[in-house]
Parts: structure tokens; sequence; C-alpha cells
């Protein structure tokens, strides 16, 4: 698994936690999702902590209930990816952070190796949290200056104080060191991202805010933020403003400019850990009346969103096309996914199907998936079958193999099976 982790664009923690959460309680749908769903729940727990820590018991309730509830997050809360990790190790490297470095004196050495540990699992989560590990580092070297310029203090002494913890993630991650630098060579060689513009970072910013979804109430929502975000008793000479600030802002300027310079790397769920940020801003240091009003509005709307994304999935029916194609494929039959840019591979797997990628252009791009499958997975030359299934959510009409035509089209909702039989 390791080796072949190495060879996609992720690092490898999610994969091992899954893994063992599979020897545990097996591969079913429901375990899947449960995994995603437990790290979701930590981010809200982390949340909490983190906001008593900085602030008090009433503002770590509404930081957690907030975070849990942003619609953008509760998306991810279920799906089978690293996202949800990706978000609880660096909320909880930024709890080990400012337990360290603003914490109380005596605990300062237990909480500096914790977040050393929280920020090298961070990194083996997800690349993206190296942006987290930035906005600390500017953190702390802020903290150096003001304690050599203001305190008088030693240089190299204060220096050592405060950067070990971060040359301790790097010895972490440096078995990790030589699989990042082939993807990032991977990623520079061509990637299947365009370069955004302006507005695609102001709807980056927006997303992060109110939620992807299409819903009524997304003006007003945007408008309470923003209201809550003004009313707030900002302090911004104190640190903790200016890092929670920075937290949130910092990896989607810094991403998107990037991506202005080289091959584009600018996806919002690469950049979902920061959204934890905005819920301790929203609930912090509010003004009486006002800000509890409209915090209290926002968790109402937000659960309404969240309740009506969690009884309507955005999920295909491939259950239903499954059992489809099962009930009326003859064993002479073959059986194909169509798209090889939008492959169904994966979930025909699941559900039991044998139907490799059709790619007649030659080999793939590695960034649908490649190295994670099989020489098996993908037919360059149509099947010789008298008939064949082919899996696909594209047109209909761009089916086509020389000496076959159309016999049947079954839809479920935009997935498509399409019996082709051959001419005689």
């Amino acid at each position: 698994m390791i080796r072949i982790v190495s060879r996609d664009t992720s690092p490898p923690l999610y994969y091992l936690s899954e893994h063992f959460w599979f020897k545990i309680f097996g591969n079913s749908e429901l375990a899947i999702r449960s995994l995603s769903f437990i790290f979701h729940l930590g981010t809200a727990l982390i949340l909490f902590l983190l906001a008593k820590m900085l602030w008090d018991k009433k503002t770590a309730l509404w930081a957690a209930i907030l975070g849990f509830l942003n619609p953008f997050l509760f998306t991810y809360a279920f799906e089978g990816r690293m996202y949800a990790l990706l978000a609880l190790t660096t909320t909880l490297s930024f709890y080990g952070y400012f337990q360290a470095f603003f914490g109380k004196q005596k605990y300062r050495f237990k909480w500096k190796l914790f977040y050393a540990v929280t920020a090298a699992l961070a990194l083996y989560s997800h690349h993206f949290a190296i942006f987290a590990i930035f906005v600390q580092g500017i953190g702390v070297l802020a903290l150096f200056i003001n304690k050599i310029l203001k305190e008088k203090l030693s240089p190299v002494k204060t220096f050592f104080t405060l950067a070990w913890p971060f040359f301790l993630t790097l010895f972490f991650y440096i078995p990790w060191l030589p699989s990042l630098y082939y993807q990032i060579m991977l990623v520079k060689g061509g990637f299947w991202l365009g370069k955004p513009d302006f507005k695609d970072l102001l709807e980056l910013t927006r997303k992060f805010l109110v939620g992807a979804q299409t819903y009524q109430l997304k003006s007003l929502v945007l408008t309470l933020t923003i209201l809550a975000v003004l009313c707030r008793r900002w302090q911004l000479k104190n640190m903790v403003d200016k890092i929670l600030l920075f937290w949130f802002l910092a990896p989607l300027v810094l991403t998107w400019l990037i991506s202005q310079m080289t091959q584009s790397i600018f996806f919002d769920r690469y950049m979902l850990f920061a959204i934890p940020a905005t819920a301790l801003i929203l609930v912090s240091r509010r003004r009486i009346f006002i800000s509890p009003l409209i915090i209290s509005l926002l968790i109402v709307i937000f659960i309404g969103i969240d309740w009506q994304y969690f009884t309507h999935p955005t999920k295909g029916p491939f259950r239903q096309l499954v059992a489809s194609v099962k009930q009326e494929q003859k064993p002479t039959d073959a059986l194909i996914n169509w798209n090889s840019a939008a492959h169904h591979l994966w979930e025909t797997k699941y559900y039991g199907l044998i139907a490799p990628i059709y790619s007649p252009g030659g080999p793939l791009p590695f960034f649908v998936g490649t190295s994670q499958m099989t020489q098996d997975d993908v037919v360059y030359l149509p099947p010789q079958n008298q008939r064949i299934g082919v899996i696909t959510s594209g047109p209909a009409e761009e089916v086509k193999l020389n000496g076959y035509y159309q016999s049947e089209l079954k839809q479920f909702d935009g997935l498509k099976v399409i019996w082709l039989t051959q001419n005689h």
C-alpha cells in the first residue's frame, strides 16, 4: 500500500488509518463513511478545546457547533477520502501550537512536542498542510523578533527554544520527502486544474463561509457572516487574532499565487483546513446581543442545509445500476467504462463488476488514479464480444464503436449503462 501511494499524489496517513479501520469494521459503505465522520467530530472537539484555551467555555461551545455544521466541511465528513482527516490533524496542530507558544509556561515543552507530532501527522494527511505550518512558522518568527527586540533575549538561545519543534516535525517527515519530490514532479509535468482568476479566489472564500451547495438563503448567510466579522471586537495587535486571520487567508492566497506562476494547484477541498479558523473568528470577541443573534441564525440555517444534504446526498445510484447490469449480463457479454476522464472504475469494482476503462487514445494520465490501477483496469482496444455493456455518465451519443449499434439504454439519474450489439 505504501509503495502504491508513494506513486500517487497523496501521503499515506488516511490509507493507513482506513486499513486498520477495515480490519476491525470491514469495508462496507457505512464503515468507510463512519471513519471520516469520526474525524469530523474530532475536529469539532479540538475546536472546543482550542477556543476554551484561548477564551472561555461558552465561546468554545459556539466554535464547536459552528465548525461541525459548516456546510463545506460537512460535505466531506462522509466522503471516503483524506479531507476530514486533513481538517482534524491541522486543527490539532494549531491546538498544540497555541498551547506551546501562547500557553502556560510549565507545560511548554510537552506542548511543543505535541505540536511537532501533530504537525507531522498533518503533513502525512495531505501535502497542503505545509501552508498551515507556514502560518504557524510566521507566528513564531514574529514571536522571535519580539523577544529579541523588546525582551533583549539571546538570539541563538531564543531561536533554538522556539524553532526546535519545527525541526522535529521535519525529522518525522524525512521518510516521505523522496515521495514528495516525485509527486511534485508529476504535478509539474501536467495536472488537470486550470489557472484560477481573481473571481475564483473570491468564490472559494464564499464557499468556505457559506458552503458549496445551492440554496435560497445563500445571500443571507453571506450577509450574516460579514456582519459577524464586522461586529467582532477585533484586537489586531493581539497575536492570536493575527494568526487566526492568517490561518484562514494565507492558504487561499498563497495557493492562488502559486497557481499563477506555475502549474495550478488551486482546488477547494485541498484548502478546507482553513475553515476551522472561520468558526473561531466568528464566535470569539462577541459584541453583546448582536453577535449571539447572528451566530444563532447561522447555526439554524446551517442545520437546515446540512440536513438537506444528509437526506439528499449527491451520490450516483451505482447500486441500482450494478443490480440492473448483473440481472441482464450474459456470460458472453463484456463490460467497459467509457469516459476515461471521469471514469467509474472504483464504483463498479466496489459493487463487484469487472469493467475496465476503455482508453483508445493510449495510456491515461497519472491524475485519474493510474498508480492505483492494475494492468487489467485499462483496455486500449475494444472487446470483441457480441454484446458490450458501456458504463458512463457522459452523453449517450458519444458512445460509438465500429461494428456495433446501441441496442438498449438504461439511465439511473446521470449514470447510464448502454448495451452495444455487434452488427451482423
